[in-house]
């Protein structure tokens, strides 16, 4: 376990791994993947909308939407993604169509961004 002291800060560079204890399966990219996450969280809490319940299913989409972060800076939406990734023509999340598919299906189409249930 590294220390506050021996910690390597990752650069998200294209050929280091920043691998930590709470890995996630889908990405070796585990800080920038935790920043992403509270990213998505706070976007979902400013549009009233919650984060998938799914744990796997959003381990999967932000793990894949890491790798795409960290080989081409931006927040390509990997399930919307041609491949390999086509920066020219492939859209970065929040998509620009997020908002009328969760009105309409009461969820994004990579199943991300979830309508809250009113109770």
């Amino acid at each position: 376990m590294r220390t506050k002291r021996n910690q390597k800060k990752c650069h998200g560079t294209k050929n280091h791994s920043c691998k930590e204890p709470e890995s996630n399966p889908w990405t070796t990219h585990a800080a920038h993947y935790r920043k992403i996450l509270q990213k998505m969280q706070k976007l979902a809490t400013t549009h009233k909308l919650i984060i998938n319940p799914d744990n796997e299913r959003v381990q999967k989409v932000l793990g894949l939407m890491t790798e795409n972060m960290v080989s081409s800076g931006k927040l390509f939406c990997p399930c919307k993604q041609s491949h390999p990734l086509n920066p020219a023509k492939d859209v970065i999340c929040p998509c620009p169509a997020w908002k009328k598919e969760i009105a309409k299906d009461g969820h994004c189409f990579c199943r991300l961004f979830f309508e809250r249930q009113n109770n």
